[in-house]
């Protein structure tokens, strides 16, 4: 599901009313604070980025998920160590959107860097 299609009731809730989508958020968002430890998002305008990121840097930031998911995971590693944490982290990044791609070549990349740091 797409929180921002909920919100504008477009996509998949185009039928849906405002009644009907408080009434889901009732129920998962409780779900959702009982299952997170500490909220992290990124947030970046599209067209400012395509417009501000000069195109031979383009592929190094690998478009605006990707920038995105990288500061969710720099967040979360200064967390992680600011609290001493040291449980595994668990993930969830959404497949077959838009963005999934450059998610998923971030951490192909990312994983490769360690391999070959080894």
């Amino acid at each position: 599901m797409h929180r921002a299609e909920l919100e504008s009731l477009k996509g998949e809730f185009k039928e849906w009313n405002g009644t009907r989508r408080t009434k889901l958020l009732q129920r998962i968002q409780p779900i959702i604070r009982d299952h997170i430890k500490i909220p992290i998002g990124s947030a970046v305008i599209k067209k400012d980025f395509e417009n501000i990121i000069p195109d031979e840097l383009k592929g190094w930031f690998g478009g605006v998920y990707r920038r995105c998911a990288h500061d969710c995971l720099v967040a979360t590693r200064r967390w992680y160590d600011a609290q001493g944490y040291r449980n595994p982290v668990q993930w969830i990044f959404e497949a077959g959107t838009i963005g999934y791609g450059q998610v998923h070549a971030m951490f192909d990349h990312l994983l490769q860097k360690l391999k070959n740091a080894r």
